[in-house]
């Protein structure tokens, strides 16, 4: 999806995407669409809304999407721009994996991108 090559269709692709520009992320994200041969990308409006839910909550998931039974759950890190330059990861079986968006681990996630966007200059709010 984005220049990372991550799938859009994951966590980290879909946070990318929420966090670059819309003028980088259509054109790849169609041409993703176009090639999957699962169909698993929705319309480039159904993918935008559910870019809208990653910016409202700071993290984005999947379950079970990518990889049957794998959940994950991801955190942006920003720059002193604000701009994406990586995104925090964690990965779990989805039995046992908690991606409620208010959870421990979606709480530690928005931390730990907090606490290294801090790191890199980045201030939010300002």
């Amino acid at each position: 999806m984005n220049a990372l090559r991550a799938r859009a269709d994951s966590a980290s692709g879909r946070l990318y995407g929420a966090y670059l520009p819309k003028d980088v992320v259509k054109p790849m994200a169609e041409q993703e669409r176009r090639s999957d041969a699962h169909g698993a990308l929705a319309t480039w409006q159904a993918f935008a809304a559910g870019l809208a839910e990653v910016r409202e909550q700071g993290l984005s998931r999947t379950e079970g999407s990518v990889v049957a039974g794998v959940s994950a759950m991801s955190a942006p890190v920003f720059d002193h721009r604000g701009q994406i330059v990586l995104a925090i990861t964690a990965i779990g079986t989805a039995p046992s994996f908690d991606t409620r968006w208010d959870g421990a681990l979606a709480q530690a996630l928005r931390q730990s991108g907090a606490a290294v966007s801090e790191r890199l200059g980045w201030r939010a709010g300002v």
